[in-house]
């Protein structure tokens, strides 16, 4: 496994991870991330990710774990030990507090203990500088009192000693020697000086004493503070015994935090790049990548998408092509990425990629090793291989680069048709290179195996081309990288005719099929805007249904409040009536006027109201019409006529990409003119329109800009 990742530059990936990690410790255990057992705990792993990638946004995080197994072997735990030790129980009840309320990470929160007990005697004895406190214990605190005592009365005991000896210090302050509270004496005059000379100034002048009287003060401090030093180890032995007696509750909340800080690291890696999780297929033994990339040439910003399956349809895959074609590129993009899988990692890939029910991975890609072990490309190209033979069974992945290389091309080519016969025999998933022809001709032969070509067009592409082999373009790379064209012409002498003819109709094969391949992505993006276009006119016709829903449930409300309004305006009117003594034929004649006017508006209530006819027509997106010219004449049609051929016209050119189109309506009465500018001063396709000049026209043709 170490070589295999040597190999595969997998280390360089587990760097660029780790950079994403919250603290040093999730550095360095991205750094050490195992490989996982088999599918299962893959798929247990993917899951696991998935769950923090739900509520990533949400989670507490820490950025403060350190690596607190290397702390847990001393024998004595240090203060800034044990308040890191204190920080993650802490983040331990948070993290476990958000974790129930929230009912998630059940994997977490089976491995996270608090010990709040244990926390807060750390707590009651560490400060957050990673110091003792001076209240830990009560002892502690009663020699802190004293030892601040006897400072302060040694202290105006030295005061004392300069007010009286001002005259022959060399200056009226106190300093430390050696611990003491001592005076800077001017040498001539210690001997008249009742103290102790405790050091002398490099330049001999001066004389360091300490007042007599202040002797057995410092000495008395001396002792304190001796005592102080043994209360701390004291506490910090009493609080290691604690920790230890806890030691697998903190290993296992520090594993659980650690491995967290992992997660969280490759997750923002796979959001950084536009990662995935691929899908796991455990009943087949294959595996399919859309649009893969090497992730370290992501990241270096020149990575060329594959798109490549092995499994389903064949099982073998020989592919050929120019040297520096990126052949070897793509076995080590197919590497890394079933590596990433089995360490838990997300892949530069699209979604729908999958990979199956895949056991072991082996590579034989030659590197600096085999010279600094003095062996030749051949021999160490054979060793490998043979590694391979000795192990590789039934949904292994096997990828070999140039294989049967480096030796005589007819017996390398028997040898790596025995080989690659025997993998597929033998169930194996396997991804070749080579320039031997007589190998590609063999793979198009047997059933389980196809070629494959890296492109070369004008140079290479680095894209791989499934069903064809490719050519190797040694005379076409001389010719790119500088070969004089008469040693090339006299080379192309010198080959077979008959394989110089085949590599010819290859190559033309692969420029025909890359120009294909450019009108198909161009096809599929047009399908998209068609599909988008789609899209967009149905959510208008959703939109204007919506809205006259809306409109008729005003209405209805509005009819009804008139009702309303009218009713009362009876009941108040023939109130007046009657106070008024009107006769009873006027009144009657009033009740029949105004029930006629509310049947009125019942009926246009219920018109209004009455259920939408069910919209029969449906949008149709037809095939669109080529774009033959950039104009279009509609002098002489009817208005509405002429204005739905230009609607239509601008369509084929939005499609198209055209930027800029001419409408010739002429100029007569500004009829078609006007109608035609109308609408397209609310078209959103039309980013601007104008009359043509007079030599192209005038106000006869309008200049249209399309978006």
């Amino acid at each position: 496994m170490r070589r295999l990742k040597e190999t595969l530059e997998f280390d360089l990936l587990l760097e660029e991870i780790s950079k994403f990690s919250l603290s040093e410790a999730g550095r360095r255990g991205c750094l050490e991330l195992k490989p996982l057992r088999d599918i299962n705990e893959v798929k247990d792993e993917l899951e696991r990710l998935k769950e923090v990638d739900s509520i990533i946004e949400d989670i507490p995080l820490f950025s403060g774990l350190d690596w607190i197994p290397d702390f847990l072997v001393s024998d004595v735990l240090e203060p800034g030990h044990l308040l890191k030790i204190s920080k993650l129980l802490e983040y331990t009840e948070e993290l476990l507090e958000y974790l129930k309320k929230r009912d998630v990470l059940q994997f977490l929160r089976v491995a996270l203990i608090p010990l709040p007990d244990l926390k807060n005697e750390i707590i009651n004895c560490i400060d957050d500088e990673g110091g003792i406190k001076e209240d830990a214990t009560p002892e502690l605190k009663r020699l802190f009192n004293e030892s601040r005592k006897l400072e302060g009365k040694i202290k105006q005991v030295v005061e004392r000693f300069i007010v009286e000896h001002g005259d022959v210090l060399q200056e009226k302050i106190i300093t430390q020697r050696s611990g003491r509270n001592v005076v800077p004496v001017k040498k001539g005059f210690v001997s008249g000086i009742d103290g102790v000379v405790v050091d002398i100034s490099r330049s001999g002048e001066t004389a360091f004493v300490e007042p007599m009287e202040a002797v057995y003060l410092n000495n008395k401090l001396a002792e304190t503070r001796i005592e102080i030093e043994r209360e701390k180890h004291r506490i910090l032995i009493h609080l290691t015994s604690i920790v230890k007696s806890y030691r697998e509750e903190i290993l296992s909340n520090f594993h659980t935090v650690l491995y967290l800080d992992t997660i969280v690291a490759r997750l923002r890696f796979m959001r950084k790049y536009g990662g995935i999780l691929p899908e796991i297929r455990e009943k087949r033994v294959a595996f399919s990548l859309r649009k893969i990339s090497h992730p370290l040439l992501v990241l270096k910003g020149f990575a060329v998408p594959q798109d490549i399956s092995l499994g389903e349809d064949f099982k073998t895959l020989v592919v050929s092509g120019p040297n520096a074609g990126g052949k070897t590129v793509l076995l080590k993009t197919i590497g890394i990425a079933i590596l990433s899988f089995f360490h838990g990692i997300p892949i530069l890939a699209e979604e729908g990629s999958y990979i199956g029910n895949i056991k072991n991975l082996f590579a034989v890609i030659e590197d600096e090793q085999s010279i600094e072990e003095g062996l030749s490309s051949f021999t160490s190209h054979l060793i490998r291989l043979k590694e391979v033979l000795n192990n590789a069974g039934e949904g292994d992945v096997v990828l070999v680069d140039e294989i049967g290389g480096g030796t005589d091309p007819v017996e390398g080519s028997a040898l790596a048709m025995a080989v690659l016969e025997e993998l597929l025999r033998r169930g194996c998933l396997t991804i070749a290179t080579t320039h031997l022809s007589g190998l590609k001709f063999f793979v198009q032969n047997i059933e389980g195996m196809v070629n494959g070509a890296m492109e070369f067009k004008d140079g290479p592409t680095y894209r791989l081309i499934v069903g064809l082999p490719g050519v190797s373009m040694a005379i076409e790379t001389a010719k790119l990288v500088g070969i004089p064209t008469e040693i090339l012409d006299r080379a192309e002498e010198y080959m077979n005719k008959e394989e110089f003819q085949v590599n010819k109709l290859l190559s033309e094969y692969h420029s025909r099929l890359s120009t294909i391949k450019e009108l198909e992505g161009k096809l599929i993006e047009r399908e998209k805007e068609i599909e988008r276009i789609k899209s967009e006119y149905e959510a208008r016709l959703k939109d204007v249904k919506k809205e006259r829903k809306e409109l008729l449930k005003r209405a209805k409300q509005e009819a009804e409040e008139i009702v309303k309004e009218a009713r009362s305006l009876v009941e108040r009117t023939i109130k007046e009536i009657r106070e008024k003594n009107a006769s009873r034929e006027s009144i009657k004649k009033y009740k029949e006027d105004f029930e006629s006017a509310l049947e009125r508006l019942k009926e246009e209530e219920v018109a209004q109201t009455a259920p939408e006819v069910e919209d029969k027509h449906e949008i149709t997106i037809q095939r669109i019409e080529p774009l033959e010219k950039l104009d279009i004449d509609v002098r002489g049609l009817y208005r509405d006529d002429a204005v739905e051929q230009v609607d239509r016209f601008i369509d084929r050119a939005y499609l198209h990409g055209v930027s800029t189109v001419y409408v010739i309506h002429g100029k007569g009465g500004g009829v078609l003119r006007s109608a035609i500018r109308d609408f397209l001063s609310h078209d959103k396709r039309v980013k601007n329109f104008y009359s043509a000049p007079p030599e192209e026209g005038g106000s006869g043709v309008t200049i249209v800009e399309i978006k």
